[in-house]
């Protein structure tokens, strides 16, 4: 059963800061209760002005995202919400995906990954933020996890081309990771996707491949781009060669 917390209980609480959210964001508190240990995602310290207009809007779309998601493997389970500025959800004890490397993220948990994502899809939910190896965490059992649904869309109503593109803008999230760790097994079709995506994604100056860390994401991109533009350019010779 979900908890039900009020704000002054939920302040009384003895709970740990895992994140301090800075202007707009939300700390994030671990707090236990009697079935376990849960994350609480607030919103409270907030300006004011925005926590009186946009935080409302945001943290109940949040919350009614996962509670569409309940049922899936690889998402937060049994979201609560507090008040206009909080909402909880079960603890999933891991790491970001940002700190792993190729050694416990290879083929099979790309793959599982992919499934998590496209179950969500199925759900008429897409991410829109996967780009960011911060909101996938990996268990102990090297398995994947998605969290941070603020960007999410429900999709049910929107015309079927915009939201295949959508879902191939969460898929291509899943193939930068896989590039950049286990890119030999990533496969012509995947690479297609995700090329799709770099073309237009390349030349956003704010991409933020050139900050400290990204440089090997950035030299991966640019590879899977040139190996691209070199074998459309010998598709576009033979097609002429033909024609002459």
């Amino acid at each position: 059963m979900n908890p039900v917390l009020s704000r002054e209980q939920f302040n009384r609480l003895p709970k740990q800061m895992m994140y301090k959210g800075r202007s707009f964001n939300a700390v994030l508190w671990r707090l236990r209760l009697d079935d376990g240990d849960w994350v609480v995602k607030d919103f409270s310290s907030t300006p004011w002005w925005y926590r009186w207009t946009v935080i409302p809007l945001a943290v109940g779309h949040e919350c009614r995202v996962v509670q569409r998601l309940q049922g899936l493997v690889g998402v937060p389970l049994d979201p609560f919400q507090i008040d206009a500025c909080a909402w909880g959800y079960r603890l999933i004890e891991g790491d970001i995906l940002h700190v792993q490397d190729g050694t416990r993220c290879r083929v099979d948990f790309f793959e599982r990954l992919e499934r998590v994502v496209q179950s969500c899809h199925q759900r008429g939910v897409v991410h829109l933020d996967l780009r960011n190896a911060r909101n996938i965490l990996v268990d102990a059992q090297d398995r994947p996890h998605l969290i941070d649904f603020q960007s999410a869309l429900f999709t049910r109503l929107f015309p079927s081309g915009i939201r295949r593109r959508l879902e191939r803008i969460d898929l291509s999230g899943v193939y930068k990771h896989w590039l950049s760790r286990d890119a030999e097994s990533l496969g012509a079709a995947r690479e297609n996707v995700l090329y799709w995506q770099l073309r237009l994604r390349h030349w956003w100056p704010w991409r933020g491949y050139r900050l400290p860390g990204r440089r090997r994401l950035y030299e991966a991109e640019t590879h899977l781009l040139e190996r691209h533009r070199q074998r459309n350019g010998r598709t576009e010779m033979s097609a002429s060669e033909t024609g002459l």
